[in-house]
């Protein structure tokens, strides 16, 4: 229990999920971060990493920082969307 909750305790310093963190070099947006000496494009520092996952997530969460987030909103729906073809609800 001890290593996980360190374990995830430094996920969460640097605002990362542990699909990221197992996967980083398949994710571009991981990449790029990491040449800007970062290990996410979230990453706020420890306070502020840990202040956006203790307390409840914003919308900007699920977007890359500095994009067009119009763009990001339709594809997460269109993906959404593809994941539950038989609801026939659009996830708005």
């Amino acid at each position: 229990p001890a290593g996980m909750l360190f374990y995830h305790s430094q996920l969460v310093s640097v605002n990362l999920t542990t699909n990221e963190h197992l996967n980083m070099g398949r994710y571009e947006y991981l990449k790029n971060a990491a040449a800007h000496g970062k290990k996410s494009p979230w990453d706020q520092g420890v306070v502020h990493n840990c202040m956006d996952r203790l307390a409840r997530p914003g919308d900007h969460s699920y977007l890359l920082p500095n994009e067009d987030h119009e763009e990001q909103l339709q594809a997460l729906i269109q993906r959404s969307n593809s994941l539950h073809p038989s609801s026939g609800d659009n996830v708005v």
